[in-house]
C-alpha cells in the first residue's frame, strides 16, 4: 500500500512534469514560429527600404560634386590667370578663385578640399590657398601610388568624369606636420568636352560621406558596394568581396533593379539613373545563427519527448537527469533551489524576449512608415514607387478622397529648454494634438525641427476648418507642450488622395513657410495666399554707407544703419524670403570690410556660416536684425583684438583706405592724420613696409583701375582720369606712359586690337 501510494505520487510528478515539458514545448515552437520565421522577411524588406534611401543620398552627393565642378569650370576668371606683362601669374585672378572656390564647398561637409590646377603651371589652387602641386599630394595629401606626377599625367590622358576608389592617404598638416590616416575619395573632372582648361579635383572625406549617407539602417551581416558606370569599385564596405562571376548573371529590371543569390548570400543590384552607377547590397539569405537556433529548438523538443518516454519507463532513476538538461538549456543549470520554479522562470524570460523583439519590430515599423511617406514626397523619385510601399505602410493614406499637408516649423525661443525636448517627444505632443483636432492625421518629423503632418480629408471645405483649428492649436502648444518655443504652420492646397500629388503638395507647404509674409503675429499661413507685397527696393546708399562706418571702425553707426534698413524693408510688406536676401546683402557688406582688413580667417569662415545659419531659421525680421548685430559684434572684437596685437599702424587698412579711397584728391598727410601719427613718421613707415614710397603706390592702384576702364569701358580718356583721382589730363597721361611706355590711348588700341584677333 505505502509502495502504491509512493508510486502515485511519482506518477503525480510525473504527470505534473509532463505537463510542464509540454507547456515548455509548445512555448517553445510557438517562441521559434513568431520569432525567427517571420522576422527576417519583415527585416529584409525595411532593409530594402532603407538602401534604397542610402542609394538617393549617395546620388544626391555625387550629382551635387558633379555641380560644383560644373560651377568650378565656369567661374571666372576662366584660363587667363597670366598677368598683363605676360610673365607671371595674376595673383588676384588666383586670389579670386580662391575665394570662389571656398565659397562653393563650404556648405558641403564631406568635402575636404578642391583643387584645380593647369597644364601650363605647378600652381595648386585650393579652397585654403594655393600651393604647388607636388607639395600637394607628395607632401600634404601623400600616397604609394596617387602622387603628383600620376595626377599630372592622367590630367594629360583624354578621360571622362572619374571617381578614383577610396583608399588610405597620410594627411599632413601645414602647421606642424603632425599627421594622420583617412580614407579619401578623389573625383577628377572630365576633360573630352572642356569647358576651360582648368583640371579639377575634388578630395572626398569618406567618414563624413558615410555620415552623410547614413548606412546605419541596414540590416547587421550586410555589406555595401559602389560600382562605377565601367563596373569599377569605387567604395566598398567588405574589401575582400569576390564579384567574379556574379555581375555576368545580372539583368536589370524596369525599375533598374536585380538580385542574385550565391551561397548564403543575397546580393541586390541597384543601379541609378543619374550616373549608372551600380549599388550591390549584400545580404544574409538568412540570419547567420538561424541553423544553431533552429537545431537548438528541434533538440529541446526532441530531448522533452525522449525524456518522457524515459520517465515513463524508469522515473525513479531519470527524473532529475532531464530536469537538469532542460535547465542546462535554459541557461540556468547551476541555479540552486527549485528546478520546476527555474523552469517557469525560463519560460517567462523567453516570453519577455519575444515581446522585446515585438516592440522592436514595431519600432521598425515606425521607421519604414516614415522612411516611405518622406520617399513618396520627394519629387526626384516616380510615383508609382512609392504606391505599393505606402499601401504596406501607410494604408490610411488611401481611405480618404482628399488630403492636405501641413508644414510645422519649430524655432528656438530659450536654448536651454530646447535641448530638454527630443524629436520624438515633440513629435508624439503633436501627434496627440492632432488627433484631438481633426478626424485623422499623421506626424512625420522631416529634418532641421521641422515637422511634416498628413491631414485626410474627404471634403474640399475641410481644409477651411483645419485652418481655423490650427491657430488656437499653436497657440496653446506654445503656451503648454512647446513653451519655450515658436511654431509656425503653413498648410497646402487640397489634393486628391494618390501619390502622384504628395510632392505636389509638400512643395505648396515648402513655399508657404518660405515665402510667408513678415506679419510677426501671424501663426499660420496658407499656401494659396503667399505673402509680401513684392520686393523692396534695395538700399544700396545705405549699404555704401554702411561699409564706410565698418571700414573706419565707427560701429554704433553701423549697427544703427543695420536697423534703420531692417526696419524699412520689413515695413513694405515684403515677404520673409525676400527678407532674408536682404539680411543676407547687408552681411556681406559687413563681411567684405573684414575680409579686406584681416584677410579671410577661420574666425570669419566660421562667422559666416553661423551667420547665414541664423538668417535662414528666423522667423522674422526682428530675428534676422539680431543675427546681423550678432555679426557686426564679432567683427568689431576681431578689429579691436588685431589693433591691440599689432600696436603700429595696420598695413591691411592703409591698403584698404587707399583702394577705397583712390578716386579722391588724397595725399600722405591726410592719411597720416587719419592714422594719428606724423607725415614724417608715415612715409618712412610705408616705404619700409610696401617697398615703394606714397606716391608710387598710389600711382599704381590708379593706373590699375585706369587700365580696366580703358579695356572694359567706353569712358574717354579724360573721363577716366578724373574717375580715378587725377586733376588733369596732362598728369594721367604722363603718368600711364612713364609706367607703361605707352599712352592710354594706344593701350586701348592695343588690347581692342588683341580682343577682335582672338
Amino acid at each position: 500500500m505505502k509502495r502504491w501510494i509512493t508510486n502515485w505520487g511519482l506518477i503525480q510528478i510525473f504527470c505534473s512534469l509532463l505537463l510542464v515539458i509540454l507547456t515548455m514545448s509548445a512555448s517553445t515552437y510557438a517562441i521559434y514560429r513568431k520569432s525567427i520565421s517571420g522576422i527576417y522577411e519583415k527585416v529584409t524588406q525595411n532593409n530594402h527600404l532603407a538602401v534604397q534611401s542610402i542609394v538617393q543620398a549617395y546620388d544626391n552627393s555625387f550629382r551635387t560634386i558633379d555641380s560644383i565642378i560644373h560651377s568650378i569650370q565656369t567661374l571666372a576668371p576662366y584660363d587667363n590667370l597670366i598677368a598683363v606683362d605676360n610673365r607671371s601669374l595674376d595673383m588676384v585672378k588666383v586670389q579670386t578663385v580662391v575665394e570662389n572656390l571656398a565659397a562653393l564647398v563650404s556648405s558641403v561637409e564631406y568635402i575636404e578640399d578642391v583643387v584645380v590646377f593647369y597644364d601650363f603651371s605647378d600652381l595648386a589652387i585650393t579652397s585654403k590657398g594655393t600651393s604647388s602641386l607636388p607639395f600637394l599630394f607628395d607632401h600634404k595629401y601623400r600616397h604609394d601610388s596617387y602622387n603628383a606626377n600620376y595626377w599630372r599625367s592622367f590630367a594629360l590622358t583624354k578621360h571622362p568624369f572619374k571617381l578614383f576608389p577610396a583608399d588610405r592617404f597620410q594627411i599632413f598638416s601645414d602647421a606642424n606636420q603632425q599627421s594622420k590616416s583617412a580614407e579619401l575619395l578623389i573625383a577628377f573632372s572630365g576633360n573630352k568636352v572642356e569647358i576651360s582648361s582648368k583640371r579639377i579635383m575634388v578630395i572626398i572625406d569618406m567618414s563624413t560621406l558615410l555620415k552623410h549617407v547614413n548606412q546605419q539602417p541596414t540590416i547587421p551581416g550586410s555589406s555595401l558596394i559602389v560600382l562605377d558606370q565601367e563596373q569599377n569599385v569605387v567604395y566598398s564596405t567588405e574589401p575582400q568581396m569576390n564579384l567574379m562571376g556574379i555581375l555576368s548573371d545580372v539583368y536589370f529590371n524596369a525599375d533598374n533593379e536585380a538580385s542574385v543569390t550565391r551561397e548564403n548570400y543575397k546580393y541586390r543590384f541597384y543601379r541609378s539613373s543619374y550616373n549608372d552607377f551600380i549599388y550591390i547590397d549584400k545580404v544574409p539569405y538568412q540570419f547567420q545563427n538561424i541553423d544553431s537556433v533552429s537545431a537548438a529548438n528541434r533538440m529541446i523538443m526532441l530531448s522533452t519527448i525522449i525524456c518522457a518516454v524515459l520517465l515513463a519507463a524508469a522515473l525513479s532513476f531519470y527524473l532529475q537527469r532531464p530536469v537538469k538538461r532542460i535547465l542546462r538549456q535554459l541557461g540556468v543549470s547551476h541555479a540552486l533551489g527549485n528546478d520546476f520554479r527555474h523552469i517557469l522562470d525560463g519560460v517567462v524570460r523567453l516570453q519577455q524576449e519575444n515581446g522585446a523583439y515585438q516592440e522592436k519590430l514595431g519600432a521598425v515599423d515606425k521607421v519604414a512608415r516614415r522612411s516611405a511617406f518622406l520617399q513618396a514626397v520627394d519629387n526626384g523619385v516616380p510615383a508609382e514607387k512609392h504606391d505599393r510601399a505606402l499601401h504596406l505602410y501607410f494604408d490610411e493614406f488611401y481611405r480618404y478622397k482628399l488630403f492636405a499637408l501641413v508644414r510645422l516649423q519649430l524655432y528656438e525661443h530659450a536654448s536651454e529648454e530646447l535641448s530638454r525636448r527630443t524629436s520624438q517627444q515633440i513629435t508624439e505632443a503633436l501627434q496627440a494634438r492632432f488627433d484631438a483636432a481633426v478626424r485623422d492625421a499623421a506626424v512625420f518629423y522631416d529634418k532641421n525641427a521641422m515637422w511634416i503632418v498628413w491631414v485626410g480629408m474627404n471634403e474640399p471645405r475641410e481644409r477651411e476648418s483645419l485652418l481655423k483649428r490650427l491657430k488656437p492649436m499653436i497657440a496653446s502648444l506654445e503656451k503648454e507642450e512647446l513653451q519655450a518655443h515658436l511654431l509656425r504652420a503653413s498648410v497646402s492646397e487640397c489634393y486628391d488622395a494618390e501619390a502622384v500629388f504628395l510632392p505636389r503638395a509638400y512643395q505648396d507647404a515648402v513655399n508657404g513657410m518660405k515665402y510667408r509674409s513678415n506679419d510677426r503675429a501671424q501663426k499660420v499661413h496658407d499656401a494659396l495666399e503667399l505673402g509680401g507685397g513684392g520686393m523692396a527696393p534695395f538700399q544700396w546708399e545705405s549699404a555704401e554707407r554702411l561699409s564706410h562706418y565698418v571700414a573706419d571702425g565707427k560701429w554704433d553707426q553701423a549697427k544703427t544703419a543695420i536697423a534703420e534698413m531692417m526696419q524699412r524693408s520689413g515695413a513694405s510688406q515684403t515677404s520673409l524670403h525676400e527678407l532674408a536676401h536682404i539680411a543676407r546683402t547687408i552681411f556681406y557688406a559687413i563681411l567684405r570690410q573684414a575680409v579686406r582688413a584681416s584677410g579671410k580667417s577661420k574666425e570669419l569662415q566660421e562667422l559666416e556660416i553661423d551667420v547665414m545659419r541664423q538668417i535662414e531659421n528666423a522667423y522674422n525680421d526682428r530675428a534676422m536684425e539680431q543675427a546681423l548685430f550678432f555679426a557686426l559684434e564679432a567683427i568689431a572684437k576681431q578689429s579691436a583684438k588685431q589693433s591691440v596685437r599689432s600696436g603700429k599702424p595696420d598695413p591691411a587698412y592703409i591698403l584698404r583706405y587707399i583702394e577705397q579711397y583712390h578716386s579722391q584728391d588724397l595725399n600722405l598727410d591726410q592719411l597720416a592724420e587719419k592714422m594719428g601719427i606724423s607725415p614724417k613718421y608715415f612715409s618712412h613707415y610705408f616705404k619700409k613696409t610696401f617697398g615703394v614710397n606714397f606716391i608710387e603706390h598710389l600711382n599704381m592702384v590708379r593706373l590699375a583701375h585706369s587700365k580696366k576702364l580703358l579695356k572694359e569701358t567706353a569712358l574717354t580718356v579724360v573721363e577716366i582720369s578724373e574717375k580715378i583721382g587725377y586733376l588733369n589730363y596732362s598728369t594721367f597721361t604722363n603718368t600711364f606712359k612713364k609706367y607703361f611706355g605707352i599712352t592710354p590711348s594706344e593701350y586701348r588700341r592695343q588690347t581692342a586690337d588683341s580682343s577682335s584677333g582672338e
